[in-house]
């Protein structure tokens, strides 16, 4: 079994499977290379509501960023103190 990554490359992990039954299969995985390189990429974020900020992270988290750092911003429309 061959799979490719993101620069279309092929490459074969190690699969052994474990156990076979109906409903459940086990399978030991074998990586033969590292994992690449983290892209290094940070991400500067308005503060967002709470709830807006409860789904960003989540998905921030999946793409990998390496920082994230909130500011705080006033909208223009708003009135400063």
């Amino acid at each position: 079994m061959a799979c490719r990554d993101a620069k279309g490359q092929q490459h074969s992990p190690r699969v052994k499977v474990l156990e076979n039954t109906e409903g459940l299969l086990h399978l030991r995985v074998t990586l033969t290379e590292p994992p690449p390189t983290r892209a290094g990429v940070d991400l500067l974020l308005a503060i967002p509501r709470p709830k807006a900020l409860k789904k960003v992270l989540p998905a921030v988290a999946s793409l990998g960023e390496d920082r994230v750092v909130l500011v705080n911003v006033t909208p223009l429309w708003l009135p400063l103190p």
